[in-house]
């Protein structure tokens, strides 16, 4: 080992110990080193936490000034963002004050997958033509490489740490954190098996140390955990041993569930994906109508799974199109509604999954996306009266996913035309207001997403103008709703290759221009970054420097960043300098800043953390410097383990992510969080969508 190397492991030893760490050391076998897990293999180097590629400051130039952390933070008007958890021990914040009809709740779960696709400087490197990549498709197939953290680094570093915690802390908040941030390693990153790790605690005391745990083992989305989390899922006499309980919990049962969709979305085992599938169904039958939790994780983690479409040659089983009839069944029941799943708010739940199971269905299935869509439309127009809004809502968002916008001669034109003017409809005159924003968001998706035959884009323009109607005409709230699906259609046409035109990024500018409020400052700066509307940069820039309010501030920064405005690294910088305790901003910030900031300036938001002198400052700023994704934030973060808070640890997490997406933008991409699924989403921020 070079002596280089040799100072990076004696730094971090340092680093890692701590008073509050009370396990014993773990050693290598017949190594004596102090590290847990499994020493890198010979020739496995660890670059320095700053490597030599991370340019030096000019010679003469001043050092990075600390941040004045006694300056007051900007006006909360609404309350901070957990940073992971289920239940009280990973620390939710406070009840969500927000209305569940403002379109920030649908950024909320929308736009971490606006801001995957944009991530310049990611630790993963790929082609992202399709929408099916967002739910799911292919996901495990992604190998880390480029400017990420370096897996070296991951395994004699972090990972270590990471384990360290876990096997001492008694600190329930801080030791979960820690367990959803081992899962996102993985085994591999961190050199060693982290499974029986996760297993070992599904009998923790603490439930919500159990519960991530087990969303843990659908994290690291090894094929091998399917089996634990079958038994707990199924609730068996096995389960009740693993869990260390008479009977597996509701909750503990739902978070198996939604594991076993993670390892579905990913395996490329179709053996074990009919086990899934068979474990799963049975679970929709059950009577129990006072809590939907279990229905309604079976129903999402089914639309995760990659059956396949036919049957390999003298092999049986069920395939894709197998387990969209059984969903039919129970999303419908037969003539007289006998079979169909009693809970309404479970059952609000399929149209989705079937939009997700149709995802990259490819040419030769065209003939049932088209008939799945058929029947969605007919259920909403004929049975409209009888069935509950949450479902209608659901069915809106699934044809916003399975039409596409192809004209005359496209194979969906049937759908496309029906589907279209299903949601223009919904959008103007559905009795509720969520539902009609739904439909908004939904038209924009099916025209962003071009279809075959002569007419590929038939309804982009004349969805543009709609949308545009609305922005000008509209009620107040509908106008940021109508900015917010611009932006939508805008990246959906780019990802596709096309654009919309630069009339509209001019109207959006123009309403920008007039606007106060922080919402609809916050929706057009988010539709204009989504368009990467660079020459809009500098009145967002304004915007940004001008505003005091932190929940328009946050929504410009991630403006700024999704259309690569570096030259507003050095004000993003500023205001994190003045918003660094408040959570949600300073993630967003974060965020923002490791879209666009260069490695000298994720460095010196490193050192901002460093001179952090309350714990609380620490805490806050931690997840900011775990989204510039940068190796100079990985000592700043590990020096801040063992202080009881989980932000340190959950930021590793987000920083060392095996994986180029995060894994809830599968479960939270086009969810009908209207529906209140206590497991899912719910006003408490409990539910496995207000993890990170």
């Amino acid at each position: 080992m070079v002596a280089s190397e040799k100072l990076l492991l004696i730094a971090s030893s340092v680093l890692i110990a701590g008073p509050a760490l009370a396990s014993p050391a773990q050693s290598y076998e017949g190594t004596g080193s102090t590290f847990g897990g499994r020493p890198p293999q010979q020739g496995d180097t660890v670059p320095p936490l700053i490597g030599p590629t991370d340019p030096a400051p000019p010679e003469g130039a001043p050092s990075i000034p600390p941040l004045k952390f006694g300056t007051p933070p900007d006006a909360r008007p609404w309350p901070t963002t957990p940073t992971a958890g289920p239940g009280p021990a990973l620390g939710p914040g406070a009840p969500s004050t927000e209305d569940i009809e403002s379109w920030v709740q649908w950024w909320r779960f929308n736009g971490p997958s606006v801001i995957a696709a944009a991530e310049p400087h990611g630790p993963a490197v790929m082609h992202r033509a399709g929408d099916e990549f967002f739910l799911g498709r292919g996901q495990g197939r992604v190998a880390r490489q480029g400017a990420g953290i370096p897996t070296s680094i991951v395994r004699v570093v972090v990972a270590p740490a990471l384990l360290r915690i876990v096997r001492g802390t008694p600190n329930t908040a801080e030791l979960s954190a820690s367990l959803i941030a081992l899962a996102k390693l993985g085994s591999a990153r961190a050199g060693e098996p982290l499974l029986p790790e996760l297993v070992a605690f599904l009998a923790h005391p603490s439930l919500p140390v159990a519960e991530a745990a087990t969303l843990g083992i659908g994290i690291l989305g090894e094929d091998r955990g399917a089996a634990t989390l079958m038994e707990l899922a199924i609730d068996t006499p096995v389960g009740h041993g693993l869990c260390g309980r008479s009977s597996t919990p509701v909750r503990l049962r739902s978070f198996a569930i939604y594991g076993l969709g993670l390892i579905g979305a990913r395996s490329m085992d179709r053996d074990l994906q009919g086990r899934l599938v068979a474990a799963l169904l049975p679970l929709l039958e059950t009577d129990d109508e006072a809590r939907p939790d279990v229905v309604a994780a079976a129903i999402t983690s089914l639309g995760l799974t990659q059956l396949p479409w036919r049957a390999a040659p003298g092999q049986a089983g069920l395939t894709r199109p197998e387990l969209i009839r059984r969903l039919w069944g129970f999303l419908q029941g037969d003539a007289r509604r006998v079979g169909r799943t009693r809970q309404a708010h479970a059952r609000a739940q399929i149209p989705i999954a079937l939009a997700r199971l149709h995802q990259g269905a490819g040419q030769l299935h065209q003939g049932q996306v088209a008939e799945t869509g058929a029947r969605l439309l007919e259920l909403l127009e004929t049975g409209s009266t009888e069935e509950s809004a949450f479902v209608r809502q659901s069915i809106l968002i699934a044809l916003g996913r399975l039409a596409n916008s192809g004209g005359n001669g496209s194979t969906l034109e049937d759908l496309n035309k029906r589907a279209h003017a299903a949601l223009s409809r919904a959008s103007a005159s559905a009795p509720h207001e969520l539902t009609r924003r739904f439909a908004l968001i939904a038209l924009a998706r099916q025209a962003g997403r071009p279809g075959d035959g002569p007419r590929p884009l038939a309804f982009l323009e004349p969805t543009e103008q709609l949308l545009l109607d609305r922005l000008d005409d509209g009620p107040r709230r509908e106008t940021q709703w109508a900015a917010l699906a611009l932006g939508v259609l805008g990246d959906g046409a780019r990802r596709n290759g096309q654009g919309i035109s630069p009339g509209t990024r001019q109207r959006l500018q123009a309403a920008l221009r007039k606007s106060k409020g922080p919402d609809e400052v916050g929706a057009i700066a988010l539709a204009l970054g989504m368009m990467r509307a660079a020459p809009a940069g500098p009145l967002l820039l304004t915007k940004l420097q001008r505003t005091s309010e932190a929940r328009a501030k946050g929504h410009i920064a991630l403006g700024l960043g999704l259309m690569g405005a570096g030259g507003a690294v050095d004000s993003l910088m500023a205001a994190l300098e003045r918003g660094h305790r408040d959570a949600r901003l300073a993630d967003q910030l974060g965020t923002a800043l490791g879209l666009v900031a260069p490695p000298a300036k994720l460095i010196q938001m490193a050192s901002h953390l460093d001179a952090a002198a309350s714990t609380s400052d620490g805490a806050t700023l931690a997840l900011a410097v775990g989204r510039g994704g940068h190796r100079s934030g990985v000592a700043s973060l590990l020096a801040r383990l063992g202080s009881g808070h989980a932000q340190p640890a959950t930021a590793l997490g987000v920083a060392c992510d095996k994986d180029e997406v995060p894994w809830n933008v599968q479960l939270g991409l086009d969810v009908n969080y209207g529906v209140e699924i206590e497991t899912l989403r719910n006003s408490e921020r409990t539910g496995i969508l207000d993890l990170l």
